[in-house]
């Protein structure tokens, strides 16, 4: 997500409008899956503690 910050937009040769929405995607699933990976290893950390009792 940074990337996508820093280079920001610019116009190509063309004429075009270009920006670098790959890396804004790709930074949102980025956090999204930590997320998500930090909550399933809370839970199965939780319910391994439990059968550990």
């Amino acid at each position: 997500m940074a990337y996508f910050l820093i280079v920001g937009s610019y116009v190509d040769e063309s004429g075009y409008l270009a920006e670098e929405f790959w890396a804004w995607g790709l930074g949102v699933a980025c956090v999204g899956l930590g997320i998500m990976w930090a909550i399933v290893t809370k839970v199965a950390s939780s319910v391994s503690e439990r059968f550990r009792k």
